[in-house]
């Protein structure tokens, strides 16, 4: 399989495959891996690789963060795992923990020189998202810029509400198992501000 393959579509190909009668699988997988390899390449898993110039305001071994080149204000960064995951449902809980605890401490160095934080993401292209990664914008906001991040809000009936909260909740996944000898909240946290140091003594 692809290195470029998360671990949740090499499953999905593979439950796809024993649905097939045994004699036709091998053929339907070249079929599928052609289609896949002749895609274009993640633009975040390029960067994540060096095979793309980036500005680095954070790296470890799983997670980057980098300063967007369009940026929507300066200081605007992008984080995200450097393993390919599309969306924040298929991410891991511990990587989704992870950026979260990163982007805590990029917003707090950005809003030490700012007015306020924007820190969104994106899943699937009719929000105007452009690849196929998932990542975190973090971006910097000053009195009256131009970035216009707000939403129209509309009315809604409490029978509305209680339809939506119903649907909602028959629709959460089922409970992962815990992963065995999780680094301890405050043993990761320290790793990455370690990370943070290292960076801090590396020539741009």
């Amino acid at each position: 399989m692809p290195t470029k393959l998360s671990k949740e579509e090499v499953e999905q190909i593979q439950e796809y495959l024993q649905t097939l009668p045994e004699d036709i699988r091998e053929e339907k997988l070249k079929e599928i891996l052609e289609k896949y390899e002749s895609s274009p390449q993640c633009p975040f898993c390029l960067m994540a690789e060096e095979k793309i110039q980036t500005t680095k305001v954070y790296e470890d071994a799983d997670y980057l963060g980098v300063l967007e080149i369009n940026p929507a204000n300066p200081g605007h960064i992008i984080l995200f795992t450097k393993t390919h995951y599309s969306t924040l449902a298929s991410l891991p809980v511990n990587d989704v923990e992870n950026l979260f605890k990163i982007a805590k401490v990029l917003a707090h160095a950005l809003s030490t020189f700012n007015d306020g934080i924007s820190l969104f993401t994106e899943d699937g292209n009719i929000t105007g998202k452009r690849f196929d990664h998932f990542i975190i914008n973090i971006i910097p906001r000053k009195k009256n810029d131009d970035v216009n991040l707000m939403t129209k809000p509309k009315t809604s009936s409490p029978d509305k509400l209680n339809e939506m909260r119903e649907k909602i909740l028959s629709n959460l996944p089922k409970e992962e198992k815990k992963q065995e000898e999780k680094p301890s909240s405050a043993d990761s946290e320290s790793a990455f501000l370690r990370s943070f140091e290292r960076l801090k003594k590396r020539k741009p």
